[in-house]
């Protein structure tokens, strides 16, 4: 896992020399917390340790699936990606706002112009092997997130598991 990190990390790098056109942009970390938090079923996001950086996705009702199954869902008007950099921690409430709130402030707003988000479903039992829910691994492939001006890429992003009960 260490080694794939540093593969994304060396072409997140990459990526931002190229596309980095005054010299002043910070490489943003891009590590996240092992959890995703939610703000209901359809959004899902992620926080850095410092909470000041987040990725999140938006979801439709269809896209976590209550059968085994393996979905591919490309990114577009209900399923999108974006990624935030703010200026001061940001507390899990902001995401779950109808109008997020003044502050903090968000510094870099990326959102995604390409890509397909891979969900793998596989059934969450008890003791007993009854299933009791789903459980959803989200993997994000040829990811490109655009601020306009600059630009991240990511061959293959590992956003992490989330799980429904019946």
């Amino acid at each position: 896992m260490k080694l794939k990190m540093r593969k994304v990390l060396l072409l997140l790098s990459v990526l931002v020399l190229i596309s980095c056109n005054d010299g002043n942009f910070e490489v943003p970390s891009m590590e996240f917390e092992a959890s995703i938090s939610e703000c209901g079923d359809l959004l899902l996001y992620r926080l850095n340790n410092a909470k000041t950086e987040a990725i999140a996705i938006s979801l439709s009702e269809e896209n976590l699936p209550t059968e085994i199954k393996d979905e591919t869902i490309s990114l577009g008007s209900s399923t999108t990606v974006t990624y935030l950099i703010f200026d001061a921690k940001v507390s899990t409430s902001y995401f779950c706002n109808d109008i997020p709130p003044t502050t903090p402030k968000v510094l870099q707003n990326y959102t995604a112009t390409n890509g397909k988000i891979v969900i793998n479903t596989t059934t969450l039992t008890d003791e007993d092997d009854t299933i009791i829910g789903y459980t959803h691994a989200i993997i994000i492939t040829d990811l490109i997130l655009e601020n306009g001006s600059e630009k991240i890429g990511f061959e293959s992003f590992d956003f992490g598991t989330v799980e429904r009960d019946l």
